[in-house]
């Protein structure tokens, strides 16, 4: 199952490289990313295929995991409206 891992991080150019890079090192592949940044700090998420490969890279090179968690994924048409339709149907 997809897992997300969400790391904090000092919010400045390259992180997201670097990070990109250890994984791919690692051998991970990276489903999607996302990242935010909030008073000088960046939190970037990654919904990874292997997180049991990450974790202890990640560890080893100092990077600090706040989180770690399986999610559920679901491919949506692209097109407008198709996530209202999505979500309400799980609604109703």
């Amino acid at each position: 199952m997809p897992t997300e891992i969400v790391i904090e991080a000092e919010d400045r150019p390259g992180m997201m490289a670097s990070l990109g890079e250890l994984l791919g090192a690692c051998g991970v592949n990276i489903e999607a990313a996302a990242a935010f940044t909030q008073d000088g700090r960046g939190f970037l998420h990654f919904l990874v295929d292997q997180a049991d490969r990450a974790l202890g890279p990640l560890a080893d090179a100092g990077w600090q995991v706040l989180r770690v968690q399986e999610v559920l994924t679901v491919s949506l048409d692209d097109r407008p409206g198709e996530l209202g339709r999505f979500a309400r149907k799980l609604a109703d």
